[in-house]
C-alpha cells in the first residue's frame, strides 16, 4: 500500500526537473538520467508506467541495475525498485543528488537544464569541479589527528563489505584501506571523521558529539523519576541497534485477534526504525555540545538531533515525496549500502502509513532551535517504577551485605542493557555503563554469585545472559 501512496504523489507533481518518465527498460536512457540526477539536485525516475504493448521484464531490470551501476563512476547513490501499480510491474528509481560530483556514465559527465538532460558544458563542469572541491572541506570529510584503522570495527567494516560486493563483484579482493578510500572514508592513510562515527571501536574518544541518550520516563518530561536512562557511546551502527531494541522491547503493544490469526498491532516498527536511522544519518555532527536523544514517555515518544532540517526542505514537505538533501552524504552512502536506508527520499511517507497501519496518529516533526525533533503521538511504555527492578531488589540486593545504593544502580543497569540484548561481553557492557573493565568485572561477580546472570558459551564467543 505504501508504494501506491508514493507513486501518487509522484504522479500528482507531472514530469518536471526532478521526475522523469522512461517508457521501458533502456539501459543508456536511464544511466544519463540517473547521471544527470547524481551531478545536480536528485530525482525519481519511473519507467514503464506507459508501456502499452508490454510488460517490464523483472528479471531485465536486476541486469539493467547491475550495468548501471558497473558504468557510473564514481559510486552512485541510487536505488532501484519494482512496484505493481494499476496490476502492470513498473520501476522506481530514486536517485540522491550526488555527494562526489562530477559523475559520469562511460567517460560522459551528463546533468541537467531546467527538464532536459545534457552533456555537460565546459562552464558546468567548472561548477562540478569546484562543488567537488567545497566538499572536501565539509565536517564529515576532515581525518582525524590519531585515528589508526585498529581504531575501527573491522567486523561492521567486513558487514558492509560484503553489501558493497553484491553491487560490485569485481572488488571481491579489496582490501580495507582501499574500501575505505573508494567511500572517502580515508583520505591519504588517514580516516575522516565520517569513518570514526560509522565503524569507531569507541569513537567519542575522537568525537564526544557521537554519543546517544535512551531515556524512559514514568510520565512526562516535568517529572524526576528515571525508569531507564542509558548513554551510548557507539558507533552508528551497534547505537543504532541497540536503541531499536530499547524501543522494541519496552514500547507497550495491543494484540488484535483476526479470525484464526493473532496480529500484534500498535508497534510501528518500520517508522521507528526509519526515524531512527534518519536522525541518525542528517544529525548536525559538527557541533561539539550536538546530541540525539530517545525519550519514551506515557503518551509519545520522541527523537531529537541536533540540526534543523536544511534550507532546500521545510516540514510540510516531509508528509508527501520530497527531495533527498544530504547534510552527510558520506555517511548516508554507508547506511545506503547496508540496506538501512531503503528507498531515497520515500522514507517519512512509509513511517506515516506504518502508524496508520497500526492504529496511531501521524508522526510530526519539529524542526527550530538547531534541532529536529520526530514526535510518535500515541506510543507508551509497558514499564512502571516497580516494574524496571521487578524481582532484583526483593530477590538480591536484601541479601547482599555491603551493596550500596551507587553499586545497586549499576547491577540494576546491567540486568537491564542484559534484558535488551543478551549474550554481551565484559568490554561490551563496560563501554555501555561508561566505566572500567575492572569494575565492571566485580559487579558481574556479584551477579553470578547470586544466581542472576550466567556466561553462555565458549570464552572468546559467549556472552552473559539473564537466567
Amino acid at each position: 500500500m505504501e508504494h501506491q501512496i508514493i507513486i501518487e504523489n509522484l504522479l500528482q507533481q507531472g514530469e518536471n526537473e526532478r521526475l522523469v518518465f522512461v517508457s521501458h527498460l533502456d539501459e543508456k536512457v536511464i544511466a544519463q538520467e540517473i547521471c544527470a540526477f547524481l551531478n545536480s539536485n536528485g530525482g525519481d525516475i519511473i519507467v514503464g508506467l506507459n508501456q502499452n504493448d508490454s510488460k517490464i521484464n523483472i528479471e531485465h531490470s536486476k541486469n539493467i541495475e547491475s550495468a548501471i551501476r558497473n558504468s557510473i563512476s564514481p559510486l552512485a547513490p541510487f536505488s532501484m525498485n519494482v512496484f505493481t501499480y494499476h496490476n502492470r510491474p513498473i520501476v522506481l528509481i530514486n536517485v540522491w543528488p550526488g555527494g562526489n560530483k562530477p559523475y559520469s556514465y562511460k567517460g560522459i559527465i551528463f546533468t541537467k537544464e531546467n527538464r532536459n538532460t545534457i552533456v555537460a558544458t565546459n562552464d558546468q563542469l567548472s561548477s562540478l569541479n569546484t562543488e567537488r572541491k567545497n566538499s572536501e572541506f565539509h565536517w564529515e570529510r576532515q581525518t582525524v589527528l590519531g585515528a589508526e584503522l585498529e581504531d575501527l570495527d573491522i567486523s561492521e567494516i567486513n558487514e558492509t563489505l560484503q553489501h558493497y560486493i553484491k553491487d560490485k563483484p569485481d572488488s571481491r579482493n579489496i582490501d580495507t584501506e582501499d574500501f575505505l578510500s573508494r567511500l572517502g572514508l580515508m583520505k591519504g592513510g588517514s580516516l575522516t571523521n565520517a569513518a570514526i562515527v560509522l565503524f569507531g571501536n569507541n569513537p567519542t574518544r575522537f568525537l564526544p558529539q557521537c554519543r546517544m541518550r535512551i531515556t524512559i520516563y514514568e510520565r512526562n518530561k516535568d517529572t524526576n523519576t528515571f525508569l531507564f536512562d542509558r548513554l551510548l557511546e557507539g558507533n552508528l551502527f551497534r547505537n543504532f541497534n541497540t536503541a531499536y531494541e530499547v524501543l522494541e522491547t519496552y514500547i507497550k503493544k495491543s494484540t488484535v485477534i483476526n479470525g484464526i490469526y493473532r496480529n500484534e498491532k500498535g508497534l510501528p516498527r518500520l517508522a521507528l526504525r526509519e526515524g531512527l536511522m534518519n536522525a541518525l544519518v542528517h544529525r548536525d555532527y559538527s557541533l561539539i555540545s550536538g546530541n540525539l536523544s530517545v525519550e519514551i514517555f506515557s503518551n509519545k515518544v520522541e527523537i531529537t538531533n541536533s540540526g534543523e532540517l536544511l534550507s532546500q526542505i521545510k516540514v510540510a514537505d516531509l508528509k508527501k515525496e520530497h527531495g533527498s538533501y544530504l547534510r552527510n552524504p558520506d555517511i548516508a552512502k554507508v547506511c545506503f549500502i547496508r540496506g538501512l536506508i531503503e528507498m531515497l527520499g520515500t522514507g517519512t511517507i512509509r513511517m506515516i502509513t506504518d502508524c496508520k497501519n497500526n492504529g496511531l496518529s501521524e508522526p510530526d516533526w519539529i524542526s527550530e532551535n538547531n534541532t529536529t525533533k520526530l514526535i510518535f503521538p500515541g506510543l507508551t511504555h509497558q514499564i512502571t517504577s516497580e516494574g524496571v527492578n521487578e524481582g532484583v531488589n526483593e530477590g538480591v540486593f536484601q541479601e547482599i551485605e555491603g551493596v550500596n545504593e551507587g553499586v545497586k544502580n549499576e547491577l540494576i543497569s546491567i540486568i537491564n542493557i542484559l534484558k535488551i540484548k543478551p549474550l554481551q561481553k565484559t568490554n561490551e557492557i563496560a563501554e555501555q555503563l561508561n566505566k572500567g573493565v575492572s569494575t565492571v568485572e566485580r559487579y558481574l561477580k556479584i551477579l553470578k554469585d547470586n544466581d542472576l546472570i550466567e556466561f553462555d558459551g565458549a570464552p572468546k564467543t559467549g556472552g552473559y545472559r539473564l537466567k
